[in-house]
């Protein structure tokens, strides 16, 4: 779909601006209609209606121009946002042609007039009367002007001027492309096609194309290499030969207000150095600001031309701002990284003493750090340290690396002892100091079972007889109630834990609850745990086939067969009742998938492809057989195939919590 094709030039461009800044938002999809608001001078709502085959049947905004009967700005945005054209349309006329997509009920209202058309040329003795012809009558007088061999040629050279002012603007839209990799010929190819230009008299499309060229350029890539710089500034020094003082400052101004790339903030300067006023620059910025409050790129370049060119305003505005805590960290940044601590010192301080606030004190730290400040490093992390902040380890560490070891030695337990005292969580200091049974009596003193279930693994290996008594005990209490099938499950991991340390423990408190809670099959399904010989249940899958389902009896810990000769009496007990775990199937092993798999790992490039293409025709479970005992290769087909049963075995243990021993 060409979306550039249902708009006239001037109104597409102008979608593609509303799109660029983000004025396109909270799209939905209904049936076959798309529906969204695009924010213009107003906030309007915009439907476009597409079939099935992507061809647009009706398109509808609330904006007045729409409501004429007219396809506006804000529906080419939304299609934009829909289909993904975002680059300028290049042509001047509308081509009715490529416009009709199968889809006449449009009309000539449609077309490129629009309400400003024919004013643009009033008083015009040629052009006004022409403004207001259709199409037809248009081709028609051409056609009778053209008989004149002198007008034939004019009309000859500005076609052929076209030509080549769209030809540089695919140009810049083939190589200025994520599709593309950039290459820096490419990129003097389209500088050198703008500039030459001038030498064909057409210096007033040279302005637009560099522009054009700049906005794909910056859209495309986040980041420039030095060449796509170098290519920047080429398409800056022409706009700033060949475009009026308007026609710059609103082409830079539009740059800087989109785009955050480095080379923006050298635009500034140089906006600058021509005396060209910041002050609308400030106020987009500041409306950005309002609209966006989180994009931390405006608060940059708004903050760099205070602190450059307008020093005097940058007090005040942070003050007015204190509130905005991305405001004032962007600030402080661009207080430190030029190197102005003390005002960036200054500001921590006023914002902590108002607002305090964790991102702040990180700051601070950084500029402590950045300054060699030990002193106040040392009040900063201790003040950190006490505060409820996450990441407390960090400034524990922090104080360790700024004092003396000697000193650290006995400073740490007077801070170990003073958390202690205040009742801070100092889990991780604990663990950094291998503090285990510390670690352990505090989380139990304080009950914190999401303290014990974080850090479980290194109180099991430290504090075995400990974390048994308490899972064991919290298991027992929590269980005194009934609860939901999630509540039994939760229980049954601290059982499982404790079983993979202590198996005898677990499976007899498994056993104590099943027997004070018989009524309570959900609880006694999630609970209850089982050992068995990991060979024997590999031994069961190994003998299943289509016509044999192997099952495991829990309460006689033995496994059992049912085939087809086996009683329906008995295969209805098996089938029904839950003391019966059925192991992997024929279909759960898939034997033609596990030869597949084999047949893949295999190194020997002409083996492998031979056994792909044994296993794609018929008889390939016999031609399969045939070719691993022709080419010696049972031995690793064997113990490839053990281990597949192997894994089959361990994955159905996990699934049904069953403990398994080699």
């Amino acid at each position: 779909m060409n979306i550039q094709n249902y708009f006239a030039r001037h109104i597409y461009n102008r979608g593609v601006d509303i799109y660029n800044s983000g004025g396109v938002y909270n799209v939905v999809k209904v049936g076959n209609v798309y529906k969204g608001k695009v924010l213009g001078n107003h906030e309007y709502d915009v439907e476009i209606e597409v079939s099935d085959q992507l061809k647009i049947t009706d398109m509808r905004c609330t904006c007045p121009y729409a409501m004429k009967g007219k396809k506006c700005k804000h529906e080419a945005a939304l299609l934009i946002e829909l289909f993904g054209d975002h680059s300028s349309y290049d042509y001047d006329d509308y081509d009715y042609e490529d416009y009709d997509d199968d889809y006449d009920d449009y009309g000539y209202d449609y077309d490129t007039k629009d309400d400003n058309c024919s004013d643009m040329y009033q008083g015009h003795e040629i052009l006004e009367p022409l403004s207001k012809k259709s199409k037809e009558e248009l081709l028609e007088i051409i056609g009778q002007t053209l008989e004149s061999s002198e007008t034939y040629q004019t009309f000859f050279h500005i076609i052929e001027d076209m030509q080549r002012v769209n030809h540089i603007y695919q140009m810049i839209y083939q190589y200025i492309s994520s599709n593309q990799i950039p290459l820096s010929e490419d990129y003097e190819k389209i500088y050198t096609s703008i500039q030459n230009l001038h030498h064909f008299y057409q210096d007033q499309y040279i302005p637009d194309l560099a522009k054009e060229a700049l906005n794909q350029l910056l859209h495309t890539f986040p980041s420039l290499q030095s060449y796509q710089e170098d290519f920047f500034h080429q398409m800056i020094q022409l706009i700033d030969t060949y475009a009026s003082q308007n026609e710059k400052t609103s082409i830079y101004f539009d740059l800087c207000v989109k785009y955050n790339q480095s080379v923006i903030y050298q635009l500034i300067d140089k906006l600058h150095q021509q005396n060209i006023p910041l002050d609308d620059l400030l106020s987009s910025y500041q409306q950005k600001i309002s609209s966006y409050p989180i994009l931390t790129e405006i608060y940059d370049k708004y903050l760099y031309i205070l602190y450059h060119y307008q020093r005097e305003s940058l007090s005040s505005v942070i003050d007015t701002n204190k509130n905005n805590l991305v405001f004032i960290k962007e600030a402080i940044n661009l207080y430190m990284n030029h190197q102005d601590y003390q005002k960036a010192i200054d500001l921590c301080l006023q914002q902590l003493q108002e607002h305090p606030h964790q991102d702040i004190y990180l700051l601070l730290l950084d500029i402590y750090k950045q300054t060699n400040q030990n002193e106040q490093i040392i009040a900063l992390a201790t003040e950190l340290l006490y505060h409820q902040y996450p990441g407390q380890i960090q400034y524990y560490q922090l104080l360790q690396q700024s004092y003396l070891p000697e000193i650290w030695e006995h400073k740490k337990k007077d801070i170990i002892h003073d958390l202690e005292k205040n009742q801070i969580n100092i889990s991780e200091i604990y663990i950094q100091e291998k503090m285990y049974d510390a670690l352990f009596q505090y989380l139990a003193k304080n009950d914190d079972i999401f303290g014990m279930k974080k850090h479980e693994d290194i109180l099991f290996e430290h504090c075995l007889d400990n974390m048994i008594q308490y899972y064991s005990r919290y298991v027992m209490n929590s269980l005194r109630h009934t609860g939901s099938r999630s509540f039994y499950h939760e229980m049954a991991e601290f059982i499982h834990k404790i079983s993979e340390y202590d198996f005898d423990k677990a499976f007899d408190l498994s056993n104590h609850l099943i027997s004070l809670y018989p009524n309570r099959p959900a609880m006694i399904e999630e609970i209850r745990i089982f050992k068995v010989k990991l060979k024997d249940v590999i031994r069961a899958i190994e003998m299943t086939d289509q016509d044999i389902t192997w099952y495991y009896q829990i309460s006689h810990g033995q496994f059992i067969n049912i085939d087809d000769d086996t009683n329906i009496a008995k295969k209805m007990i098996v089938l029904n009742s839950p003391d019966y775990i059925q192991l992997p199937d024929h279909y759960d092993i898939h034997e033609y998938h596990i030869m597949e798999m084999f047949a893949n790992q295999l190194k020997d490039q002409h083996m492998k492809r031979e056994l792909q293409k044994i296993l794609k025709d018929k008889g390939a479970f016999r031609r399969f057989k045939n070719f691993i005992y022709k080419n010696q290769l049972n031995t690793a087909w064997q113990q490839f195939l053990y281990e597949t049963h192997r894994e089959l075995a361990i994955q159905w243990c996990h699934k049904h919590n069953i403990e398994f021993v080699e």
